[in-house]
């Protein structure tokens, strides 16, 4: 997975109908930021994906490693071909600094190269991050023995 822990993502009680956050960090924003993002990757616009990561992690990584990451996600899978997007959760994000920040985490169904709709799937986690938005982690993941009902 790269740049995400995803122990440290816990979900709201009844978090599909959780009021997000207040102030510019909204559930619109923080789609419109997911999907702008899984564009960027379908792209293969990396610099761009990057680019709407935290800082911290924008501070780590340089664009040849972070494509390198991609291509190394994606290498089982088959580059994406299409995101269709499927749900949306909302909770809070725990770092080991002990800071803890809401969160989106958005998910798509993600069609690739060798497996259609419904093998394998994308997650995006936003957070706020100083002034902005930003992805805190994604993921390209399968669910050998079937996925949630709220990814059919």
């Amino acid at each position: 997975m790269v740049g995400c822990a995803p122990k440290t993502f816990l979900e709201a009680p009844g978090s599909s109908t959780a009021s997000p956050p207040t102030g510019e960090f909204t559930l619109e924003t923080s789609k419109d930021l997911a999907l702008a993002f899984v564009d960027d990757l379908l792209a293969r616009r990396t610099s761009s994906a990057l680019g709407k990561m935290e800082q911290s992690f924008r501070e780590t990584q340089t664009e040849g490693t972070f494509k390198g990451a991609w291509d190394t996600l994606t290498s089982a899978s088959g580059p994406p071909t299409e995101f269709k997007y499927k749900d949306h959760s909302a909770g809070s994000r725990y770092y080991l600094s002990g800071e803890v920040k809401p969160a989106h985490k958005f998910w798509f169904a993600t069609i690739t190269t060798k497996y259609q709709e419904g093998e394998y799937f994308t997650f995006v986690e936003v957070v706020q991050d100083k002034s902005r938005p930003a992805v805190a982690g994604f993921a390209l993941v399968t669910f050998p023995q079937g996925h949630p009902e709220s990814l059919r």
